[in-house]
């Protein structure tokens, strides 16, 4: 954001001899970017081109700019808070009611009476116009001449026109219209923050007023407003309706509610001026108690420690005490007060190790070059164990993808996700951008679409942020999420490969197995019903497996069969980080392994049957794996077969063919019984 500020304007403020440029050169030096100094004839004066950044809408004016360079070319800063004559010959009712404290914590007014409506003197129409402002009369006028001179809007209405002599603050109802200044016309959402009289709009909060409280030549009585608004609101009612506005540029970036007053009564003073307005009631003021200002406990070795520099206390006081802090020392360090202007962006003791060194001088810290070993930053643990699940997958065949973190329509219908469920971008660069996804299984199932006729067998992942919507007011849950895909021809190679991804994971891990739980549940899009499963590590959910359904395939266009697993990484990390690997020594005796197949019911699930084994077995038990499951000619349509192996050893001695024996005949006894299940041959 940048502005124009008339140079003789400033030097109102701060008395210097500096030429425009020098001027320019000095303050850019330290504090705002002067980026241009043009001569403009028709105001005899050099405009000043300000770069505003994001962080110091205070400077987005004549005051902050002349506050600024009075402390870098250390003068005098001569601003003196404006008065108005306050006798009150005929008092004029008006009520004010915010319905909505945070969206607008503070909203003040006053009305004037008997105004004069008619051309402004040159002085202020060149100022305004050289600004980039159009003239329209001497009351606007006032209004847009405040806006530079102190960064603060306000607004004028026509108190006559005001039904029922009360302004209240609220949100649009859905539909409601407004035409504003200039002609536009507006479909407003219930998100929007207007200001209103008893029955309609009368202006967009912080961006624009309505036509319907206007003031023309044949007004009489004015009421000016000064009000603070909460700036993602103005931000996202400015974006809605396409209308950016001067005033919407300085609320989007966090005004200060003390910013109010001061411009009201500058505004009414120019008025009683320009105007010969008679004040007509007391200032209104919806502020019910007073905000402290920020408090740091500044200590002062930290500008050493920072900068490099020795620079004693006396003068740290004297550097803050120019840019309005309020300083007191203290034993050890230095309480220092934040002015109202600056609450927004000087919160730590490091914001005033900055606030120092500009003022100080840049040019004054001395340039080292390090000395010594260069300092080794110690990977974070978190990238560090991404890096290895993607090497762990990479080794078994997966490919990587990169996807970016918008989706489409297609693909929210791909995932059964509804648009009020995600977040909605308001100013999309495509269609295929319009949301922030909410899950990565859709953005898988697209790029299979794409690559499913090149080659046999697809083995995709990739790990990237999902975004979870915590509401209207907040900012979304980023959350890491781990997806893979598997697409080929049948669905068991499918499911149970990506199974098995799974549990290899596990094991590279050492992620304790027997604390995972599969649960069957009838999750729907993009997930087949009847064939996903929901995976929790000690209850918690941290991961859904399943077929993708045939109506996804069908969106997406894909022929072959495919599967998905969904893992929550920053919750798998947190497991990973919990885990306890213990060692023991190589065993002294052999290992035994058995092979079993069984067949089963088609929905028998294995982790019954592992679990059942495990038990018969008890201490001689070392580990037990499935290696096939059959469904198709030769078996039954309700039938399936499954085949494992299970080791057994002992710690103690050589098993011998009799124990071993004992135990088999066990297993095939007790699964066969319990489970309705049949050895094969």
């Amino acid at each position: 954001m940048n502005v124009s500020l008339p140079y003789n304007w400033i030097k109102e403020y701060v008395k210097t001899n500096l030429s425009a440029e020098e001027f320019a050169k000095k303050v850019s030096l330290s504090g705002s970017s002067i980026e241009r100094w043009n001569y403009n004839k028709k105001l005899d004066d050099y405009l000043l081109d300000v770069e505003i950044t994001p962080n110091r809408p205070d400077t987005a004016s004549i005051l902050g700019t002349a506050r600024e360079a009075s402390a870098i070319l250390n003068k005098e800063f001569l601003y003196k808070e404006a008065k108005i004559s306050q006798k009150i010959k005929k008092e004029m009712s008006l009520k004010l009611k915010v319905e909505d404290k945070t969206l607008c914590p503070r909203y003040q007014a006053i009305v004037i009476d008997n105004v004069k409506i008619k051309e402004s003197p040159d002085w202020l129409k060149k100022r305004i116009e050289a600004s980039g402002m159009n003239s329209i009369n001497n009351v606007v006028d006032a209004t847009n001449y405040v806006l530079l001179e102190y960064g603060q809007p306000t607004h004028v209405f026509d108190y006559d026109k005001i039904e029922g002599k009360i302004i209240i603050i609220r949100k649009a109802k859905n539909k409601e219209e407004i035409t504003t200044l200039g002609g536009g016309k507006y479909k407003l959402a219930h998100s929007n923050l207007v200001i209103a009289d008893a029955k309609n709009p009368i202006a967009i909060a912080g961006v624009k007023g309505g036509i319907k409280a206007e003031v023309t030549k044949k007004t009489k009585t004015i009421v000016i407003e000064s009000a603070n608004f909460e700036p993602y609101s103005i931000r996202k009612t400015a974006r809605f309706l396409d209308l950016r506005t001067d005033a919407s540029a300085l609320f989007e970036k966090g005004l200060n509610i003390y910013s109010t007053n001061p411009a009201l009564l500058r505004v009414a003073q120019l008025i009683q001026e320009l105007a010969k307005g008679e004040v007509s009631s007391t200032v209104f003021d919806t502020l019910e108690k007073e905000v402290k200002l920020n408090k740091i406990k500044f200590n002062t070795k930290l500008i050493e420690k920072k900068l490099g520099v020795t620079i004693s206390d006396n003068d740290i006081v004297e550097i803050l005490e120019k840019l309005e802090f309020v300083c007191e020392k203290k034993p050890g360090y230095i309480s220092v007060t934040v002015p109202y202007f600056r609450t927004e962006d000087v919160k730590e003791d490091y914001d005033l190790v900055e606030e120092v060194a500009r003022i100080y001088g840049y040019h004054k810290i001395p340039s080292e070059l390090p000395s010594g070993e260069i300092p080794t930053v110690k990977p974070l643990e978190n990238l560090v164990w991404e890096d290895k699940i993607k090497d762990i997958l990479v080794g078994v065949g997966f490919t990587e993808t990169f996807s970016y973190s918008m989706i489409s329509d297609k693909q929210l219908e791909i995932a059964g996700v509804r648009p009020e469920d995600t977040i909605e971008l308001l100013n999309p660069l495509t269609d295929d951008f319009k949301y922030m996804k909410t899950e990565m299984a859709s953005t898988m199932i697209d790029i299979a679409s794409k690559n499913e006729t090149l080659t046999p067998k697809l083995r995709l992942f990739e790990l990237n942020k999902v975004y979870i919507p915590t509401g209207e007011k907040s900012l979304p849950i980023e959350q890491s999420n781990l997806a893979l895909l598997v697409n080929g021809d049948k669905k068991e190679d499918v499911f149970y490969e990506l199974k098995g991804v799974w549990e290899y994971l596990l094991a590279k891990t050492k992620i304790n197995k027997d604390d995972i739980q599969y649960k069957k549940d009838n999750i729907k899009d993009p997930y087949q019903v009847g064939s996903s499963t929901i995976i929790s590590y000690k209850e918690e959910k941290i991961a859904t497996l399943g077929l993708v359904s045939n109506k996804a395939k069908e969106l997406a266009g894909i022929k072959k069969e495919t599967a998905a697993l969904e893992i929550n990484f920053d919750a798998l990390y947190k497991i990973i980080k919990k885990v306890v690997v213990s060692y023991s020594g190589i065993p002294k005796y052999p290992s035994v392994t058995r092979d079993f197949a069984f067949v089963v019911e088609k929905n028998q699930e294995w982790a019954q049957i592992e679990s059942r084994v495990k038990e018969i077995s008890k201490d001689l038990f070392k580990e037990c794996e499935l290696f096939d499951v059959y469904k198709g000619k030769g078996m039954a349509s309700n039938k399936k077969s499954i085949a494992f192996h299970l080791v057994l050893q002992s710690k103690k001695k050589t098993l011998l063919d009799k124990e071993i024996n004992l135990i088999t005949d066990k297993i095939v006894t007790k699964i066969s019984k319990e489970f309705n299940a049949q050895l094969r041959g």
